[in-house]
């Protein structure tokens, strides 16, 4: 039983020295400090949070910006690949005008010069007097298309012009 007793006294004295180590680490200058460390680390990490919450909105507003021009860049490109594709039509119509013109224009100039050859001839043949004013009809009616397409180009050129005025 003495060594019971004896175990049981070293026993408290061991845990009154447990007490008093942790009364001294938890009330001393030194936990002050780590109080104060800690304290010092909460506020940067809020700090920190509160940085990181900022940059994501302005993150999120710039993706809304460049969403936005991104949209907007899309609807230019497509109103100029419109307005291209209305361009690349209205020069075709009028290199076909114009093509219709050069060959109503050399046949009046050939059908011309058989006239020519035929009245120096002093044969004076109905069928190429109506030929010479079948070609100028037909020159006629094709400067008519080249200046219909023609103005029809610069009508649509006008129209874009006046849209993008009302934007």
């Amino acid at each position: 039983m003495d060594d019971i007793a004896e175990l049981e006294t070293r026993i408290t004295g061991a845990l009154d020295r447990i007490r008093a180590g942790v009364a001294s680490a938890t009330a001393g200058p030194a936990a002050d400090d780590v109080r104060a460390a800690l304290a010092e680390r909460e506020a940067r990490i809020a700090a920190l949070e509160t940085a990181l919450d900022d940059e994501r909105t302005a993150n999120a507003q710039l993706a809304e910006r460049v969403k936005v021009l991104k949209d907007r860049q899309d609807d230019t490109i497509e109103r100029q690949r419109a307005t291209l594709d209305g361009q690349r039509t209205s020069m075709a119509d009028m290199q076909a005008a114009l093509d219709r013109l050069r060959e109503a224009e050399a046949e009046q100039r050939a059908t011309n010069a058989r006239l020519r050859e035929a009245l120096t001839q002093q044969t004076a043949e109905p069928e190429l007097i109506n030929r010479a004013a079948e070609a100028e009809l037909e020159s006629l009616r094709a400067t008519r298309a080249a200046d219909a397409a023609d103005a029809a180009a610069i009508i649509a050129e006008l129209k874009l012009l006046i849209a993008e005025e009302a934007e």
